[in-house]
């Protein structure tokens, strides 16, 4: 299984396995695609990315459910960690060739998913990832402050052995939060092999693409 997340320096996807009870963590490495990480082989049973694979059509097109309930449970602070852009956002700022982080990561979303990869490949969101091993509580710290850092590799270090080894040889080469945002969607991807995911919304919308739209932690 594996958790996936972008950054500056590309997706930075965190690998495990289940050996009997025991989860066994792969250091964090990154690739330069999101095409990458789907060609991987030996293939991920099951893949949580922490962005988003389902868009609206345009910006006429009400917010995406799972969005506006990700909103009510994290709150301003966290929920705006990230947004989501539409299909007439990636085609019309692709043509523009436009440098924005989120139309770069759509892009390629868009080009690579089809439903029937969504049979392994699931949508997160690493705020809530971190809000659900906090006791499904609020977070005293921001995503993007050095204490809100420290808090969420707190976190993690009590479910992933090896844990400081891992964030110190993978923070070398890629952003220290995005290293930890795939940590905690892998841990996502944990629950969802488990069958104890929660789903938002819990009934599942799709776009026009076919594609689902729902977040799971």
């Amino acid at each position: 299984m594996g958790g996936a997340e972008f950054s500056d320096a590309g997706w930075v996807v965190t690998s495990a396995k289940m050996r009997g009870s025991t989860f066994s963590v792969d250091s964090p490495r990154t690739v330069s695609t999101f095409k990458e990480i789907l060609e991987d082989r030996p293939s991920f049973e099951i893949l949580v990315v922490n962005t988003p694979l389902g868009f609206m059509d345009d910006e006429s097109n009400a917010v995406r459910t799972c969005d506006l309930e990700t909103a009510a449970i994290l709150g301003e602070r966290d929920a705006t960690s990230r947004r989501s852009v539409t299909y007439g956002e990636i085609e019309r700022f692709s043509s523009e060739n436009s440098p924005r982080t989120e139309v770069t990561i759509a892009e390629q979303v868009a080009a690579e998913m089809a439903p029937y990869r969504q049979r392994s490949i699931f949508e997160g969101h690493a705020e809530l990832s971190f809000r659900h091993l906090n006791g499904d509580s609020t977070l005293a710290f921001s995503h993007d402050t050095a204490a809100g850092l420290d808090e969420r590799a707190a976190l993690l270090e009590k479910l992933i052995p090896n844990f400081p080894e891992l964030l110190v040889i993978a923070s070398r080469t890629s952003p220290q939060l995005a290293v930890l945002n795939s940590m905690a969607v892998l841990w996502s991807a944990r629950r969802v092999f488990a069958r104890s995911a929660k789903k938002l919304p819990l009934i599942a919308e799709w776009d026009s693409r076919g594609l689902r739209m729902q977040i799971v932690y």
